[in-house]
């Protein structure tokens, strides 16, 4: 045991001397948040996602409930829907999400396709 030492070990089993994590004072969630989106990358990628949350104004409420974004890859937005019927619908409205996702995202994204994957837990 140690008698008198400020050291301890950290999580790898290191000893580290000085004060410990668990000593310092806890940070508020607003700055460390304000410090992570301050990050110019970090903001650029979050900016050009912003339509996730505008997904019920592109789709519509209806559409919204039975089809969910799922990811972008090389310009394809891929869309978790609950059923082949709902992607068969869905096919024949591409080109009018397309432009709305355009007049929302503009120039930050481009998403050029739009492709509707069935999965079961919507």
């Amino acid at each position: 045991m140690q008698s008198g030492s400020s050291s301890h070990r950290n999580w790898n089993g290191y000893r580290v001397k000085g004060k410990r994590w668990r000593d310092r004072d806890p940070s508020r969630v607003d700055s460390v948040l304000r410090t992570v989106f301050a990050n110019p990358k970090l903001h650029d990628k979050l900016s050009r996602y912003s339509f996730v949350t505008h997904w019920h104004e592109i789709v519509g409420s209806r559409i919204a409930r039975h089809a969910k974004p799922l990811k972008v890859v090389r310009g394809t937005l891929f869309v978790q829907v609950e059923n082949p019927i709902w992607a068969q619908e869905l096919s024949f409205f591409k080109d009018t999400m397309l432009s709305r996702l355009q007049d929302l995202v503009g120039s930050e994204m481009q998403i050029r396709e739009i492709r509707f994957v069935v999965t079961d837990n919507l």
